[in-house]
């Protein structure tokens, strides 16, 4: 059903890399919808790097780790091909109808705040 893709990519940019947008916990966080037009950090990565972490339609982000439990998993929805973003971690779906369950139910959790969009 799904297979789970911890980003090796570092925050940080290197000469001889390639520019990339990188989509982090906070992104995820407080945004159900990761889309192109979102500001995401300026990083850099490998060629590897980019073939197998770049952001694509029905991929769906969530959080890795977090200070409290409630916080661990909060999904995210990639709604269109982003060439050049990555995430720290992606969970890509077969199904895109399950990948908008996963979202919309994350939506109601107690991690909720005002600045997190609605689906």
């Amino acid at each position: 059903m799904a297979q789970i893709f911890p980003s090796n990519v570092d925050k940080k940019s290197y000469d001889g890399q390639q520019p990339v947008r990188l989509c982090n916990y906070t992104d995820v966080y407080y945004n159900e919808r990761i889309t192109a037009d979102l500001e995401l950090m300026a990083a850099t990565a490998t060629p590897e790097q980019v073939e197998r972490f770049t952001l694509r339609a029905n991929d769906v982000l969530i959080t890795k780790d977090s200070e409290t439990a409630d916080d661990i998993a909060v999904a995210a929805f990639v709604p269109a091909d982003m060439p050049g973003s990555f995430a720290d971690t992606t969970w890509p779906w077969c199904d895109r109808t399950l990948a908008f369950a996963v979202t919309s139910r994350s939506a109601s959790s107690t991690h909720d705040s005002p600045e997190r969009s609605s689906v």
